[in-house]
């Protein structure tokens, strides 16, 4: 049964309508898939996730570089930011930039790196939603 929220969070909105498209059609854990473009778009969502009755926001996918932002610099910033109102939350984080992969490990999220073929992406789903709920020391 698909039960839960993904949030796709892109500046490319090439990549956000490539990545949700996918899902729609393809996840078989997920009921919802949302893009937004940019992270002032993807923080001013969480309050609408209560419209989703019974619905668990499980996984945030997001781009490391999210281009221009008056208060969150990058998408590992945007997943703390998410992680601290939503703890269970599982977190992909999207980037060409080795800096970006340095940055994930440190915060224990799992990275994908650009350009990415779709069966990368159903793979790095698989692995962070099987993977099991650990405390982030930080």
């Amino acid at each position: 049964m698909r039960s839960g929220i993904v949030l796709i969070v892109d500046d490319d909105k090439l990549t956000t309508d490539a990545v949700r498209n996918y899902l729609a059609r393809n996840s078989k854990i997920f009921s919802y898939f949302v893009s937004r473009n940019s992270a002032e778009e993807a923080f001013r969502f969480l309050p609408e996730l209560k419209e989703y009755e019974n619905e668990e926001f499980r996984l945030l996918i997001t781009d490391f570089n999210l281009g221009k932002s008056q208060w969150i610099k990058n998408g590992v910033e945007l997943a703390l930011l998410i992680e601290d109102i939503h703890p269970e939350i599982r977190i992909i984080v999207m980037s060409s930039s080795r800096k970006a992969k340095d940055e994930c490990v440190r915060h224990g999220y799992h990275f994908l790196r650009k350009p990415f073929s779709l069966v990368a992406l159903k793979d790095a789903i698989d692995t962070v939603m099987r993977a099991p709920d650990l405390a982030r020391d930080e």
